[in-house]
């Protein structure tokens, strides 16, 4: 049994590297349910990745028994705006949205969506998640419940009519300004840049001891991984408490806050011909650092 599959593997692989058949593209057809690099990471890794489609398939079938006896999971969906097209979610912080390998049976977004949309929701293109953040940004996400609105906020990406709004807060004073850098990624030795510009528009500077922080506005309309940290990284500027591009330990604000200081609050798009705005308070936790920092 384990030769046959480690056969298959190296036949997949074979299929991907030499005769450059996208096989990953093949199974993410059929197997919605992972994206389509977690099937590469599979293929690639070699990781006898039909135990987890089995388990996905398990995970359709018994869904129903499967939130009643795991008694540690808890469902939450922080629904913040609901139509018949799309619906917004405000999301908190500590959660991904993506049902990936390491978190396949763990709380997450996608397990929230079917507990309470059913299964309906994974036919639909790319989950109907429209806009995604990281795991311990808070914000705005807008998911799709048809599949017309999906191509019609997807136009408005690709020509640049898509506006989101960021709550940054920054080690360091900023001033109002705008960054035009491409962001560069590397894949099997081949060097991809993408065009991107962030808006930085200041709000408050404030002195609270030996720390400069400036607390600003980052409008931005492309959405690239990472972007507004990259280009504040750039510019040798920090987001307070984060861990990847922030190599300067600040405990004092540990205790008020354990996550970077991003918050997406505002988000613009088109809707049956209407400018529509959607605006988000800030989340407590910044808020707290915030009267913290100033009182």
């Amino acid at each position: 049994m384990l030769i046959k599959e480690k056969y298959k593997f190296n036949f997949f692989f074979f299929l991907n590297t030499f005769l450059n058949f996208r096989f990953d593209f093949l199974l993410c057809k059929y197997f919605f349910y992972f994206s389509r690099s977690d099937i590469k990471y599979f293929i690639f890794k070699n990781i006898n990745f039909y135990f987890y489609f089995k388990k996905f398939f398990i995970y359709l079938l018994f869904f129903d028994k499967f939130f009643k006896l795991n008694i540690n999971f808890e469902f939450y969906l922080p629904v913040y705006y609901e139509n018949n097209c799309f619906f917004l979610l405000n999301k908190p912080f500590n959660i991904v949205i993506h049902n990936c390998v390491n978190n396949f049976f763990n709380n997450n977004l996608i397990n929230d969506l079917i507990y309470f949309y059913g299964k309906k929701i994974l036919f639909f293109f790319r989950l109907g998640f429209l806009n995604r953040i990281d795991k311990d940004t808070t914000g705005l996400i807008v998911i799709s419940k048809k599949n017309v609105f999906y191509i019609n906020y997807l136009n408005q990406f690709l020509n640049i009519l898509i506006f989101k709004n960021y709550l940054v807060y920054i080690f360091g004073f900023l001033r109002n300004l705008t960054i035009k850098s491409p962001l560069f990624f590397k894949k099997k030795n081949i060097n991809f840049f993408f065009n991107s510009f962030t808006i930085f528009n200041l709000l408050f500077r404030i002195n609270y001891f030996n720390y400069k922080i400036s607390i600003a506005n980052c409008l931005i309309n492309t959405g690239r991984t990472h972007q507004i940290r990259i280009h504040l990284n750039y510019i040798k500027k920090y987001i307070i408490c984060d861990n990847i591009y922030n190599n300067i330990n600040k405990k004092n604000f540990f205790k008020y806050l354990d996550r970077q200081c991003i918050h997406l609050f505002s988000l613009n798009f088109f809707y049956y011909n209407l400018n529509i705005f959607f605006i988000l308070k800030n989340n407590y936790d910044m808020l707290n650092l915030f009267k913290f920092i100033v009182f």
